[in-house]
Protein backbone atom coordinates (compact mmCIF):
# COMPACT_ATOMS: atom_id res chain seq x y z
CA UNK A 1 0.00 0.00 0.00
CA UNK A 2 3.36 2.40 0.69
CA UNK A 3 4.59 1.80 -2.53
CA UNK A 4 1.05 2.06 -4.74
CA UNK A 5 1.05 5.74 -2.34
CA UNK A 6 4.26 6.32 -3.45
CA UNK A 7 3.81 5.70 -7.07
CA UNK A 8 0.52 8.21 -7.02
CA UNK A 9 3.05 10.81 -5.58
CA UNK A 10 5.56 10.18 -8.07
CA UNK A 11 3.22 10.59 -10.64
CA UNK A 12 1.73 13.54 -9.35
CA UNK A 13 5.19 15.48 -9.12
CA UNK A 14 5.62 14.36 -12.38
CA UNK A 15 2.62 15.23 -14.47
CA UNK A 16 3.11 17.13 -17.60
CA UNK A 17 1.69 20.88 -18.03
CA UNK A 18 -0.76 21.54 -20.66
CA UNK A 19 -0.50 22.38 -24.11
CA UNK A 20 -0.58 26.37 -23.50
CA UNK A 21 1.84 26.55 -21.69
CA UNK A 22 5.36 26.96 -23.58
CA UNK A 23 9.11 28.13 -23.71
CA UNK A 24 9.38 31.80 -23.47
CA UNK A 25 12.80 33.80 -24.63
CA UNK A 26 15.07 35.28 -21.88
CA UNK A 27 17.59 38.37 -22.18
CA UNK A 28 21.04 37.86 -21.05
CA UNK A 29 20.15 39.09 -17.43
CA UNK A 30 17.39 36.33 -17.24
CA UNK A 31 14.25 38.74 -17.72
CA UNK A 32 11.76 38.06 -20.41
CA UNK A 33 11.83 39.17 -23.64
CA UNK A 34 8.57 41.34 -24.33
CA UNK A 35 6.59 41.48 -27.22
CA UNK A 36 5.62 44.83 -28.84
CA UNK A 37 3.68 47.08 -26.67
CA UNK A 38 4.09 44.62 -23.80
CA UNK A 39 4.35 45.60 -20.32
CA UNK A 40 4.92 43.73 -16.41
CA UNK A 41 2.45 44.56 -14.15
CA UNK A 42 3.04 42.28 -11.89
CA UNK A 43 5.18 39.85 -10.27
CA UNK A 44 5.31 37.21 -6.89
CA UNK A 45 8.26 35.23 -5.51
CA UNK A 46 7.89 31.29 -4.03
CA UNK A 47 4.77 30.48 -6.52
CA UNK A 48 3.99 26.65 -7.42
CA UNK A 49 2.54 25.53 -10.78
CA UNK A 50 0.00 22.67 -10.62
CA UNK A 51 -1.90 21.06 -13.85
CA UNK A 52 -5.28 21.06 -13.36
CA UNK A 53 -5.26 19.47 -9.18
CA UNK A 54 -1.59 17.54 -10.47
CA UNK A 55 1.57 19.02 -8.60
CA UNK A 56 4.58 19.25 -10.88
CA UNK A 57 8.11 19.85 -10.74
CA UNK A 58 7.76 23.60 -10.95
CA UNK A 59 7.56 24.78 -7.43
CA UNK A 60 8.72 27.92 -5.76
CA UNK A 61 9.43 30.02 -9.09
CA UNK A 62 8.34 33.94 -9.71
CA UNK A 63 5.15 34.57 -11.41
CA UNK A 64 5.00 37.69 -13.41
CA UNK A 65 2.09 39.16 -15.54
CA UNK A 66 2.31 41.21 -18.09
CA UNK A 67 -0.64 42.95 -20.02
CA UNK A 68 -0.15 39.92 -22.74
CA UNK A 69 1.25 36.86 -20.61
CA UNK A 70 1.31 35.13 -17.89
CA UNK A 71 4.55 34.31 -16.93
CA UNK A 72 6.48 31.39 -15.05
CA UNK A 73 10.53 31.18 -13.93
CA UNK A 74 12.11 28.88 -12.01
CA UNK A 75 14.12 31.02 -9.22
CA UNK A 76 17.68 30.55 -7.90
CA UNK A 77 18.78 28.34 -11.41
CA UNK A 78 21.93 30.01 -12.78
CA UNK A 79 21.94 31.04 -16.79
CA UNK A 80 22.54 29.66 -18.56
CA UNK A 81 21.64 26.08 -16.91
CA UNK A 82 19.72 23.01 -18.20
CA UNK A 83 17.79 23.30 -14.62
CA UNK A 84 16.34 26.42 -15.12
CA UNK A 85 12.74 26.69 -16.48
CA UNK A 86 10.85 29.66 -18.25
CA UNK A 87 7.39 28.74 -19.48
CA UNK A 88 4.58 31.69 -19.82
CA UNK A 89 0.74 31.43 -21.47
CA UNK A 90 -0.60 33.86 -23.81
CA UNK A 91 -3.77 35.77 -21.82
CA UNK A 92 -6.08 35.54 -25.64
CA UNK A 93 -6.25 31.56 -24.11
CA UNK A 94 -7.07 31.99 -21.06
CA UNK A 95 -10.98 31.66 -20.52
CA UNK A 96 -11.75 32.29 -16.75
CA UNK A 97 -10.04 32.74 -13.61
CA UNK A 98 -11.98 29.62 -11.79
CA UNK A 99 -13.56 30.89 -8.23
CA UNK A 100 -13.40 27.25 -7.03
CA UNK A 101 -9.68 26.81 -6.73
CA UNK A 102 -9.85 30.53 -5.45
CA UNK A 103 -11.39 29.37 -2.23
CA UNK A 104 -9.16 27.97 0.44
CA UNK A 105 -10.06 24.37 1.50
CA UNK A 106 -8.01 24.48 4.65
CA UNK A 107 -5.71 27.39 6.89
CA UNK A 108 -2.65 25.74 6.10
CA UNK A 109 -3.15 25.01 2.29
CA UNK A 110 -1.30 27.95 -0.21
CA UNK A 111 -3.93 30.63 -1.55
CA UNK A 112 -4.34 29.62 -5.22
CA UNK A 113 -5.44 30.67 -8.35
CA UNK A 114 -7.21 28.33 -10.88
CA UNK A 115 -6.86 29.67 -14.68
CA UNK A 116 -9.45 28.14 -17.15
CA UNK A 117 -8.39 28.20 -21.25
CA UNK A 118 -10.62 28.41 -23.87
CA UNK A 119 -12.25 25.07 -25.22
CA UNK A 120 -12.24 23.12 -22.62
CA UNK A 121 -8.10 22.27 -22.82
CA UNK A 122 -7.79 22.00 -19.32
CA UNK A 123 -6.13 24.54 -16.35
CA UNK A 124 -3.64 25.23 -14.08
CA UNK A 125 -3.51 26.50 -10.70
CA UNK A 126 -1.10 29.16 -9.18
CA UNK A 127 -0.14 28.29 -5.70
CA UNK A 128 1.20 31.58 -3.74
CA UNK A 129 3.08 29.86 -0.85
CA UNK A 130 4.65 33.05 0.96
CA UNK A 131 1.23 35.42 0.09
CA UNK A 132 0.78 37.77 -2.46
CA UNK A 133 -2.06 36.20 -3.79
CA UNK A 134 -5.15 39.05 -3.82
CA UNK A 135 -3.23 41.76 -5.35
CA UNK A 136 -1.81 39.48 -8.19
CA UNK A 137 -5.49 38.05 -8.83
CA UNK A 138 -6.73 41.93 -9.09
CA UNK A 139 -4.17 42.63 -11.94
CA UNK A 140 -4.41 39.42 -13.54
CA UNK A 141 -8.31 40.38 -13.75
CA UNK A 142 -7.97 43.66 -15.03
CA UNK A 143 -5.60 42.21 -17.57
CA UNK A 144 -7.97 39.80 -19.05
CA UNK A 145 -10.86 42.74 -19.24
CA UNK A 146 -8.34 45.09 -20.60
CA UNK A 147 -7.64 42.59 -23.67
CA UNK A 148 -4.45 44.90 -24.68
CA UNK A 149 -3.76 42.26 -27.22
CA UNK A 150 -7.18 42.99 -29.02
CA UNK A 151 -5.60 46.57 -29.82
CA UNK A 152 -2.05 45.41 -31.25
CA UNK A 153 -2.81 45.76 -35.02
CA UNK A 154 -0.62 43.76 -37.71
CA UNK A 155 2.86 45.40 -38.64
CA UNK A 156 2.40 44.12 -41.83
CA UNK A 157 -0.97 46.42 -42.74
CA UNK A 158 1.58 49.27 -43.23
CA UNK A 159 -1.64 51.60 -42.47
CA UNK A 160 -0.64 54.41 -40.13
CA UNK A 161 -2.87 54.96 -37.22
CA UNK A 162 -4.14 57.72 -34.86
CA UNK A 163 -2.67 57.81 -31.34
CA UNK A 164 -5.91 55.88 -30.03
CA UNK A 165 -5.47 53.12 -32.39
CA UNK A 166 -8.85 53.23 -34.31
CA UNK A 167 -8.82 53.19 -38.22
CA UNK A 168 -9.44 55.39 -40.74
CA UNK A 169 -13.08 55.60 -41.97
CA UNK A 170 -12.96 55.37 -46.41
CA UNK A 171 -14.50 59.01 -46.28
CA UNK A 172 -12.16 60.43 -43.99
CA UNK A 173 -9.06 59.08 -46.66
CA UNK A 174 -10.75 60.00 -49.54
CA UNK A 175 -9.86 63.56 -51.17
CA UNK A 176 -12.47 66.38 -50.79
CA UNK A 177 -12.46 70.31 -51.56
CA UNK A 178 -12.02 71.24 -47.54
CA UNK A 179 -8.87 69.31 -47.28
CA UNK A 180 -7.09 70.44 -50.25
CA UNK A 181 -3.88 72.72 -50.76
CA UNK A 182 -2.41 73.91 -47.58
CA UNK A 183 -5.71 74.10 -45.52
CA UNK A 184 -5.67 70.48 -45.95
CA UNK A 185 -2.65 70.05 -44.21
CA UNK A 186 -3.01 72.63 -41.47
CA UNK A 187 -6.16 71.39 -40.60
CA UNK A 188 -4.84 67.37 -40.58
CA UNK A 189 -1.94 68.74 -38.54
CA UNK A 190 -4.27 70.46 -36.01
CA UNK A 191 -6.44 67.19 -35.82
CA UNK A 192 -3.15 64.94 -34.87
CA UNK A 193 -2.31 67.51 -32.36
CA UNK A 194 -5.77 67.52 -31.03
CA UNK A 195 -5.59 63.49 -30.87
CA UNK A 196 -2.13 63.66 -29.22
CA UNK A 197 -3.72 66.18 -26.46
CA UNK A 198 -6.83 64.00 -25.99
CA UNK A 199 -4.54 60.70 -25.31
CA UNK A 200 -1.87 62.18 -22.73
CA UNK A 201 -4.87 63.58 -21.13
CA UNK A 202 -6.24 60.46 -20.30
CA UNK A 203 -3.01 58.61 -20.23
CA UNK A 204 -1.63 60.64 -17.16
CA UNK A 205 -5.16 60.92 -15.25
CA UNK A 206 -3.42 58.30 -12.96
CA UNK A 207 -1.43 54.92 -13.02
CA UNK A 208 -3.81 52.64 -13.89
CA UNK A 209 -4.85 54.80 -17.24
CA UNK A 210 -0.69 54.84 -17.92
CA UNK A 211 -0.61 51.34 -18.02
CA UNK A 212 -3.87 50.61 -20.23
CA UNK A 213 -2.72 53.21 -22.84
CA UNK A 214 0.83 52.24 -22.53
CA UNK A 215 0.73 50.74 -26.30
CA UNK A 216 -0.82 53.90 -27.34
CA UNK A 217 2.62 56.06 -25.69
CA UNK A 218 5.13 54.17 -27.11
CA UNK A 219 3.19 54.47 -30.28
CA UNK A 220 4.10 58.14 -29.96
CA UNK A 221 7.36 58.04 -28.55
CA UNK A 222 8.27 55.99 -31.96
CA UNK A 223 6.63 59.09 -34.35
CA UNK A 224 9.10 61.43 -32.54
CA UNK A 225 12.41 59.19 -32.27
CA UNK A 226 11.43 59.24 -36.34
CA UNK A 227 10.49 63.18 -36.42
CA UNK A 228 13.81 63.92 -34.38
CA UNK A 229 15.80 61.95 -36.96
CA UNK A 230 15.33 65.05 -39.80
CA UNK A 231 14.61 67.69 -36.91
CA UNK A 232 16.90 70.30 -36.33
CA UNK A 233 18.90 71.28 -33.30
CA UNK A 234 16.55 73.74 -31.48
CA UNK A 235 13.53 70.95 -32.47
CA UNK A 236 15.39 68.12 -31.15
CA UNK A 237 16.14 70.25 -27.64
CA UNK A 238 11.81 70.44 -27.51
CA UNK A 239 11.61 67.01 -28.71
CA UNK A 240 14.00 65.95 -25.60
CA UNK A 241 12.03 68.17 -23.03
CA UNK A 242 8.84 66.34 -24.05
CA UNK A 243 10.66 62.94 -23.87
CA UNK A 244 11.65 63.43 -20.95
CA UNK A 245 8.38 63.61 -19.32
CA UNK A 246 6.77 60.69 -20.80
CA UNK A 247 7.03 57.11 -19.21
CA UNK A 248 7.81 55.49 -22.76
CA UNK A 249 9.12 51.68 -21.14
CA UNK A 250 8.00 49.01 -19.01
CA UNK A 251 10.12 50.22 -15.71
CA UNK A 252 10.65 47.84 -12.87
CA UNK A 253 9.07 49.45 -10.00
CA UNK A 254 8.69 48.51 -6.24
CA UNK A 255 5.22 48.15 -6.98
CA UNK A 256 5.80 45.68 -9.39
CA UNK A 257 8.64 44.00 -7.99
CA UNK A 258 7.85 44.00 -4.57
CA UNK A 259 10.50 42.00 -2.50
CA UNK A 260 12.80 41.29 -5.92
CA UNK A 261 12.86 45.19 -6.45
CA UNK A 262 16.78 45.06 -6.67
CA UNK A 263 17.30 42.05 -8.06
CA UNK A 264 14.62 42.54 -10.99
CA UNK A 265 16.36 46.40 -11.37
CA UNK A 266 20.05 44.74 -11.62
CA UNK A 267 18.57 42.49 -14.71
CA UNK A 268 17.15 45.40 -16.22
CA UNK A 269 20.07 47.45 -15.91
CA UNK A 270 22.75 44.75 -17.54
CA UNK A 271 20.02 44.14 -20.57
CA UNK A 272 19.85 48.03 -20.67
CA UNK A 273 23.92 48.68 -20.39
CA UNK A 274 24.62 45.49 -23.08
CA UNK A 275 24.20 48.28 -26.08
CA UNK A 276 26.52 51.32 -24.73
CA UNK A 277 29.05 48.74 -23.17
CA UNK A 278 29.47 46.85 -26.14
CA UNK A 279 30.32 50.33 -28.23
CA UNK A 280 32.20 51.68 -24.67
CA UNK A 281 33.41 48.82 -22.82
CA UNK A 282 32.90 50.63 -19.51
CA UNK A 283 30.62 53.93 -18.04
CA UNK A 284 31.06 55.64 -14.93
CA UNK A 285 28.35 54.90 -12.51
CA UNK A 286 27.04 58.61 -12.58
CA UNK A 287 26.49 58.20 -16.62
CA UNK A 288 24.80 55.17 -15.84
CA UNK A 289 22.44 56.79 -13.58
CA UNK A 290 21.74 59.75 -16.11
CA UNK A 291 20.98 56.79 -18.68
CA UNK A 292 19.28 54.92 -17.80
CA UNK A 293 16.50 57.59 -15.78
CA UNK A 294 16.33 59.13 -19.04
CA UNK A 295 15.12 55.97 -20.37
CA UNK A 296 12.82 55.20 -17.61
CA UNK A 297 11.56 58.57 -18.40
CA UNK A 298 9.14 59.72 -15.35
CA UNK A 299 9.34 56.24 -12.84
CA UNK A 300 12.86 57.59 -12.10
CA UNK A 301 14.94 55.41 -9.38
CA UNK A 302 17.59 57.08 -6.74
CA UNK A 303 20.83 56.76 -6.72
CA UNK A 304 20.96 54.23 -3.84
CA UNK A 305 18.54 52.16 -5.40
CA UNK A 306 20.79 51.92 -8.78
CA UNK A 307 23.83 51.20 -6.62
CA UNK A 308 22.25 48.58 -4.74
CA UNK A 309 21.17 46.72 -8.02
CA UNK A 310 24.35 47.25 -9.35
CA UNK A 311 26.35 45.61 -6.04
CA UNK A 312 24.05 42.31 -7.26
CA UNK A 313 25.64 42.00 -10.67
CA UNK A 314 28.10 39.44 -10.03
CA UNK A 315 25.77 37.18 -7.71
CA UNK A 316 23.51 36.76 -9.93
CA UNK A 317 26.04 35.85 -12.68
CA UNK A 318 25.30 38.76 -15.37
CA UNK A 319 27.04 39.95 -18.30
CA UNK A 320 27.86 43.16 -16.90
CA UNK A 321 30.30 43.85 -13.79
CA UNK A 322 30.92 46.83 -10.95
CA UNK A 323 34.41 47.93 -10.75
CA UNK A 324 35.58 50.58 -8.26
CA UNK A 325 39.40 52.00 -9.04
CA UNK A 326 41.73 52.82 -6.55
CA UNK A 327 40.84 56.66 -6.34
CA UNK A 328 37.21 55.81 -5.70
CA UNK A 329 35.75 55.98 -9.72
CA UNK A 330 32.92 53.56 -9.63
CA UNK A 331 32.57 52.00 -13.06
CA UNK A 332 30.10 49.61 -14.55
CA UNK A 333 32.00 47.31 -17.14
CA UNK A 334 31.22 44.51 -19.94
CA UNK A 335 31.93 41.05 -18.61
CA UNK A 336 34.16 40.78 -21.57
CA UNK A 337 36.18 44.16 -21.24
CA UNK A 338 39.70 44.18 -20.92
CA UNK A 339 42.32 46.78 -19.60
CA UNK A 340 45.16 45.07 -22.13
CA UNK A 341 42.70 45.79 -24.87
CA UNK A 342 42.24 49.45 -23.85
CA UNK A 343 45.43 50.00 -23.05
CA UNK A 344 46.19 48.95 -26.71
CA UNK A 345 43.40 51.02 -28.68
CA UNK A 346 45.39 54.31 -26.05
CA UNK A 347 48.54 52.87 -27.52
CA UNK A 348 47.10 53.14 -30.98
CA UNK A 349 45.59 56.31 -30.65
CA UNK A 350 48.79 58.17 -29.42
CA UNK A 351 51.13 56.94 -32.09
CA UNK A 352 49.00 57.88 -34.71
CA UNK A 353 48.08 61.49 -33.37
CA UNK A 354 51.27 62.21 -31.41
CA UNK A 355 51.10 63.05 -27.52
CA UNK A 356 47.66 63.70 -25.62
CA UNK A 357 46.17 65.08 -22.81
CA UNK A 358 43.33 62.84 -21.22
CA UNK A 359 40.52 65.51 -22.04
CA UNK A 360 41.43 64.94 -25.77
CA UNK A 361 41.84 60.99 -25.42
CA UNK A 362 38.36 61.40 -23.27
CA UNK A 363 36.53 63.28 -26.18
CA UNK A 364 38.30 60.89 -29.40
CA UNK A 365 37.46 58.13 -27.55
CA UNK A 366 33.67 59.33 -26.43
CA UNK A 367 34.36 58.55 -22.50
CA UNK A 368 34.25 60.59 -19.56
CA UNK A 369 37.33 62.32 -18.23
CA UNK A 370 36.55 60.26 -14.88
CA UNK A 371 37.02 56.93 -16.85
CA UNK A 372 39.67 58.08 -19.52
CA UNK A 373 41.71 59.46 -16.98
CA UNK A 374 41.72 55.73 -15.02
CA UNK A 375 42.47 54.37 -18.27
CA UNK A 376 45.62 56.63 -18.71
CA UNK A 377 46.53 55.85 -15.51
CA UNK A 378 46.62 51.95 -15.71
CA UNK A 379 48.28 52.19 -19.25
CA UNK A 380 51.04 54.22 -17.57
CA UNK A 381 51.16 51.73 -14.65
CA UNK A 382 51.14 49.02 -17.35
CA UNK A 383 54.49 50.70 -18.90
CA UNK A 384 52.52 51.32 -22.39
CA UNK A 385 52.38 55.17 -21.84
CA UNK A 386 53.95 57.66 -20.07
CA UNK A 387 53.62 61.31 -18.80
CA UNK A 388 55.42 64.58 -19.89
CA UNK A 389 54.40 67.20 -16.89
CA UNK A 390 55.18 70.62 -18.41
CA UNK A 391 54.13 73.93 -18.27
CA UNK A 392 51.57 73.56 -20.81
CA UNK A 393 50.02 71.12 -19.17
CA UNK A 394 50.14 66.86 -18.57
CA UNK A 395 50.30 64.78 -22.07
CA UNK A 396 51.02 61.02 -22.22
CA UNK A 397 53.25 59.78 -24.70
CA UNK A 398 54.19 56.45 -25.99
CA UNK A 399 56.72 54.58 -23.79
CA UNK A 400 59.89 53.95 -25.65
CA UNK A 401 61.99 53.33 -22.54
CA UNK A 402 61.47 49.93 -22.17
CA UNK A 403 62.56 50.00 -26.04
CA UNK A 404 65.73 51.69 -25.93
CA UNK A 405 66.93 49.75 -22.95
CA UNK A 406 66.75 46.54 -24.50
CA UNK A 407 68.81 48.51 -27.32
CA UNK A 408 71.37 49.14 -25.13
CA UNK A 409 71.43 46.20 -23.57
Amino acid sequence: QREKKKKKEEKKTTAPMVDHLVPIRLSDSGRPVLLENEIETALQHNVSLYDGNDKTKHVNGVARLTSHRLLWFSEGAPLPSLSHVAVGVALSLVAAVDSKSVRRVSLNESPKIGVLFHDNRGYIRLSFRSGGRDPFLSKLSKALANKAWERDVAPSSGTPQSSGGSRSSPSSSSPSIKRAGISGIIHTVNERARETEESLASTFADVDSLMENAKEMVVLARKFSAMQEKASDDEKVAMNQFLICMGIASPVTKETAGARYHVELARQVSDFLLEPLNKFGMLALCDVYCLYNRARGTALISPEDLYRACVLFESLSLPVQLRQFASGVIVVQSEHFSDDAMYERLLLYVRAHGPQSAHSIANALQLSINVASEHLAGAEEAEVLCRDEASSGLLYHENLFAKYAAELS
